[in-house]
Order: C-alpha cells, then structure tokens, then sequence
C-alpha cells in the first residue's frame, strides 16, 4: 500500500494525513476538512481587517496589535469577574441534624392597623424674585473731527505761522544777498525775536483771559 505525504502548506514539512491532523512542526492543520475551515475562518478575519482599513497592515503589525488587544480583554475579563473565596474541601462546616417537631397548623392572624391621621401641610408659596435689570450707563458722546472746527479755533495760530514763515523766508533772502555781516546779523536777530514774541503771545493771552475772573474778584473784595 503506497503511503500518502501531504505538503505543509505553511513550512513545506512531508506530512502523512492518516497519522496526524496538524504539521508537528508548525501545528498548521494537513487534514483536508480541517484546514478547508481553518482557511475559510481566517480568509473572514483577514477580509474583515481589509474592510475596515487595515489592508495596508503588515502581519507583525497585526500580530502585535492582536496581543495587545487580547492583553487588555482578560484584564477586563479579571475586572468584571467578582472575586470568589475559595473554601478548601476539609473545612467544611458539620450542619447538626434538626430534631423533629410535631406538626401544627399555623394560624394566619389578620393585623389590624390602624390608619394613620392625615396631615396636611401648606407648603409655602415661594415669591418669584424680580432682579432688576442693571442701569445703562450713558457713554459720553464721540467728538467727530471737524476741518472747519479746526480752521476756526486755530485760525490766529494757522496765520501766526505763515507770516513767521514769510518772515524767515524774507530775511534768508536778504541775508544772502547782502554783502555787510552786520546788518545780516541784526536782521536775521530782530527775525528770531519777532518770532519768539509772537508764539509766546498767545499763551500770554490765554493765561491773563483765565486769570480775569480772579482779577475781577479780588478788586470788588
């Protein structure tokens, strides 16, 4: 009778079917009907890792990621599970036999109780608490920049200004062209003192206008 080898389709191993179910050496199942359902068992779990975005994974990887997985289900397996004591056989309890006692037959008692009072209790009514809303505070109105506003109130300044610039204009001019240092100095000093006066004259005039009210006071005391 010739004997029959099968091929172990996971490492290559000479196996007889008749004598064993499953390769010795990598315990892959040689028996036709048990690997035909080992194959369609693993091709569902392999297509189901596809399906659902693993089919770029590697076997290690998978491998890896199933260890992890199976670690974390027996630690929850270990803390659903209640904790039983174990009683050891030969401690167990002696139970002492119960003495028999006549029979009789029991008499169902009817209590009566009585009922109680009822009391009624008026809650009181809680008042619905109005908060008043919080008082608007009125912002203070936003001063809008105005050209003509400006030309008036700074109207002297504006003219102060392009006349003092005239002025040093004009006196440049002649200091260039004449030839006598002295009559240039004086000319470009009267300038500059021109100048000083008619910006400090202003602040002077603000200060005696503010200081009008006190004047008017202290002569009428």
């Amino acid at each position: 009778m010739k004997q029959l080898l099968i091929r172990c389709d996971c490492c290559g191993l000479s196996v007889d079917p008749q004598t064993a179910e499953n390769c010795p050496r990598c315990n892959y199942p040689v028996n036709p009907d048990k690997e035909e359902r080992f194959l369609e068992s693993a091709i569902n779990d392999l297509q189901r890792v596809a399906n659902y975005g693993g089919e770029n994974i590697r076997v290690a990887e998978l491998i890896r990621r199933y260890q992890l997985r199976l670690n974390s289900v027996r630690h929850l397996k270990v803390l659903i599970s209640p904790a039983v004591p174990l009683v050891p056989v030969g401690a167990q309890t002696h139970v002492a036999p119960i003495a028999a006692q006549p029979f009789a037959p029991e008499v169902q008692e009817e209590a009566k109780v009585a009922p109680l009072p009822a009391i009624s209790k008026e809650l009181p009514q809680e008042e619905p608490v109005v908060t008043a809303p919080p008082p608007v505070r009125p912002q203070p109105p936003r001063r809008v920049f105005s050209w003509r506003e400006f030309f008036a109130d700074q109207a002297i300044n504006i003219v102060a200004s392009v006349g003092a610039f005239l002025l040093l204009v004009g006196s440049l001019s002649f200091t260039i062209t004449t030839s006598n240092l002295l009559v240039s100095f004086l000319v470009v000093f009267a300038v500059h003192a021109v100048l000083v006066l008619s910006a400090s004259l202003p602040t002077a005039l603000r200060h005696f206008v503010s200081l009008q009210p006190f004047i008017r006071s202290s002569s009428l005391s």
